[in-house]
């Protein structure tokens, strides 16, 4: 099973039809079963997502009509029952995957400052407060997969990284990212320039069998986000 995982970037456009041709026809990308787009609208979920089998799309209205556009060619999905409550994580969003006789929990990922009085989470703490959560952590008993936008932001100079896979590794979560894949820059800051802001994780059942890869910068994607594919394949 291979997942894809971009944020493509409203400031550059929006998930077009030039980003979509090129992320389906692209060589790492063309078998794609899953796809998973930040910073994707309502009407570019439907727009794109006649060209699926499933797709759905969520998104809160609280400050934009931005949100997740999930996609899939052939597996039958769904936004877990766990999730239809009010939630201050913005956004981790479960979706129950039936993958052959497997359920599997896949979470979209796009971290947003929160909303909630009370749950006072910022960017990537959202991860660590989701997960804290019973609501949360009672999905991960199935085989699970974590991927998207993080905001983390992390490089060689800083511990987010290390802090990060600490953190989840707590929780049953381990980087498919390994050795030097792992801090592939997947993000252009303006002002900081490359850093690494997508990930993918896994529970234990599934992460050994994970390949890792980004789709680092090139002339045919220049200007189009400021966000790299990433592109993740599991044997299940």
């Amino acid at each position: 099973m291979k997942i894809v995982s971009w944020n493509c970037s409203f400031e550059n456009g929006g998930f077009s039809e030039k980003k979509f041709e090129l992320i389906s026809q692209h060589e790492l990308c063309k078998d794609m079963d899953i796809l998973v787009i930040q910073e994707c609208t309502y009407k570019e979920k439907i727009t794109f997502g006649s060209q699926f089998e499933y797709s759905d799309w969520y998104g809160d209205g609280k400050d934009s009509l931005l949100g997740i556009g999930v996609f899939s060619k052939k597996f039958q999905f769904e936004l877990s029952p766990e999730y239809k409550f009010t939630t201050p994580y913005r956004y981790i969003v479960p979706y129950k995957f039936m993958i052959k006789d497997t359920e599997l929990m896949v979470f979209a990922v796009w971290t947003k400052d929160s909303i909630d009085k009370i749950y006072k989470y910022e960017y990537e703490k959202n991860i660590y407060g989701a997960f804290k959560d019973e609501r949360f952590s009672e999905l991960l008993k199935f085989p699970s997969i974590v991927i998207g936008d993080f905001n983390t932001f992390a490089k060689t100079d800083n511990q987010r990284l290390s802090d990060q896979n600490s953190k989840l590794r707590s929780y049953g979560l381990h980087n498919c990212a390994e050795g030097e894949n792992a801090e592939l820059p997947t993000f252009i800051s303006p002002k900081d320039g490359p850093g690494t802001d997508d990930f993918c994780y896994a529970t234990e059942q599934i992460v050994k069998t994970a390949k890792f890869s980004v789709l680092g910068r090139s002339s045919d994607f220049d200007n189009l986000s400021d966000h790299c594919p990433i592109i993740v394949d599991f044997d299940l």
